[in-house]
């Protein structure tokens, strides 16, 4: 649990670039394993086959070699030459140098091959030691013809056991390279299984995240835009935990988010205070159209007593014009 949450520390404090940078590497990596694993299965298989024909071939080139040391030491007793000689001597460094070629591990053979192997190998020094002794006679002593005919047949018994061992390993041999053919044909199944599966995991890992480190924190942010876009400033501020690119363009948003906030309460405060000066200069103005209607009315009040006294004084000039004496004193 704690290594998790460190691996999870540790990719939230790495930037866009640098996961990218480790999904590429890892992506590397992986496919660079499984072409190692490509190659290293196939030179499994040649090696496999290499080991079966190298020995397939080791035990025909010692039963032929056999075969020759056999016709080399009957032609050695019926004419003892030089040439003879070396060739016979030359045929058993043969035989003996495959003979010591032939695979004697018991970890990679079967028990059947591995026990002809090991009869071989004794009977063959068995068998040289009779030869020896043999090759070394005149031919007139008197058990010459038994421990000859011996020889004869210790090499038929060598020669059917190396039919026998090559027999063996071949069908060992075929055994194995059928199980390898097996094997070669299910590789590329086995390899195009393995990259799906890969790339199965490397599409949901990119899925998980892109849509955890850019798709989740572009949602928020585009939500808190329309928010704003309707003039809607109550959201909280939008929160990302990784620092990376997006981290850097989420606290820009929340600056600008405020800084705008800010301006629109500063715009919003000056329309009241302006609001709130018109109303004033509004009352101001009626205060004194009603102050100029009110010295209208006095000037009015005051001219119309005169006016009739002037009027009244002027009947009066007439009635004594005319010297209507009542008229007069009622004015």
């Amino acid at each position: 649990m704690r290594t998790k949450r460190r691996v999870g520390e540790f990719w939230r404090s790495l930037t866009l670039s640098g996961k990218t940078d480790i999904i590429i590497i890892g992506a590397g990596v992986i496919i660079g394993v499984l072409l190692l694993f490509s190659v290293r299965g196939v030179y499994f298989l040649l090696d496999e086959t290499q080991v079966m024909l190298r020995d397939n071939l080791t035990v025909y080139r010692f039963q032929e070699a056999m075969g020759q040391e056999a016709r080399a030491f009957s032609d050695y007793i019926e004419e003892r030459t030089g040439e003879s000689q070396e060739t016979f001597y030359s045929a058993c460094g043969e035989t003996e140098r495959y003979i010591e070629l032939l695979p004697y591990d018991y970890s990679t053979m079967g028990m059947e091959r591995y026990s002809l192997t090991w009869n071989i190998k004794n009977s063959y020094e068995q068998y040289c030691r009779q030869r020896d002794e043999v090759a070394a006679m005149s031919g007139e002593e008197q058990a010459f013809i038994s421990l000859l005919y011996e020889t004869y047949s210790m090499q038929q018994y060598l020669q059917q056991y190396a039919v026998r061992l090559s027999g063996v390993n071949l069908e060992e041999g075929s055994s194995r390279y059928e199980k390898n053919i097996a094997i070669l044909q299910m590789f590329p199944w086995l390899m195009f299984g393995v990259v799906v599966l890969w790339l199965v995991v490397l599409v949901l890992f990119l899925r998980k995240m892109v849509r955890n480190s850019i798709i989740v924190p572009i949602s928020r942010l585009v939500k808190e835009t329309r928010r704003i876009e309707r003039q809607d400033f109550t959201g909280e501020d939008v929160g990302w935990e990784e620092t990376d690119e997006i981290k850097e363009l989420v606290v820009a948003f929340n600056k600008m988010k405020r800084a705008m906030w800010d301006y629109f309460k500063t715009l919003e405060e000056k329309r009241v205070v302006e609001e709130k000066l018109y109303q004033e200069e509004l009352e101001k103005a009626n205060l004194e159209q009603r102050f100029s209607h009110a010295q209208l009315q006095l000037i009015k009040s005051q001219l119309n007593p005169h006016f009739l006294f002037n009027t009244l004084n002027m009947v009066v000039r007439m009635a004594q014009m005319e010297e209507a004496s009542v008229t007069e004193e009622m004015l």
